[in-house]
């Protein structure tokens, strides 16, 4: 969302035994099951002409930018605070609606492995390679998360959605 905050909902499943299932293995019915819910979840929050709807290995998401009244209602401390870092991508986008495009928020062409669940081998945390074009994006945006350029943001303008519409 550019460093605009977001409402992040994200949903997981699992089965019988109470293991989880990869979300690459949900099939339609389910993602579309977890979409509702996701956003039924934000119904009333942030602005739904703004988001984007992706999977992790085992969750799917939904980033909703906040509103900008909720922007205006963010404590003092939130544009001062220190920056940690930035989220990693995800393993695939599956629409996005009123923002861009952009490298940082597509997922690593070729991503590493940590193993979440040893019985499983779908169930990993991809972990940039650090050479792709959305790896590359991602890292000129990390440093700055030291510092306060992310932190002072300008609330998007009307031409800057419209634009990240078409």
């Amino acid at each position: 969302m550019q460093g605009w905050p977001v409402w992040l909902a994200s949903i997981s499943y699992r089965d019988r035994s109470g293991h989880l299932i990869p979300a690459s293995a949900w099939g339609g019915d389910r993602l579309a099951d977890a979409q509702r819910w996701l956003m039924r979840l934000l119904t009333g929050l942030g602005d739904p002409t703004r988001e984007r709807f992706f999977r992790m290995q085992i969750t799917a998401c939904l980033h909703r930018a906040i509103s900008q009244r909720e922007y205006d209602r963010l404590p003092e401390w939130w544009h001062t605070c220190e920056l940690r870092d930035l989220a990693g991508g995800p393993v695939e986008v599956f629409w996005h609606r009123g923002i861009p495009d952009a490298p940082s928020t597509r997922p690593c062409a070729n991503p590493g492995r940590e193993v979440i669940d040893p019985r499983d081998d779908r169930l990993w945390l991809p972990i940039d390679c650090g050479s792709c074009e959305s790896c590359q994006a991602r890292a000129t945006v990390r440093p700055r998360a030291g510092g306060r350029e992310l932190g002072n943001l300008a609330p998007p303008t009307r031409s800057g959605r419209e634009q990240a519409s078409r």
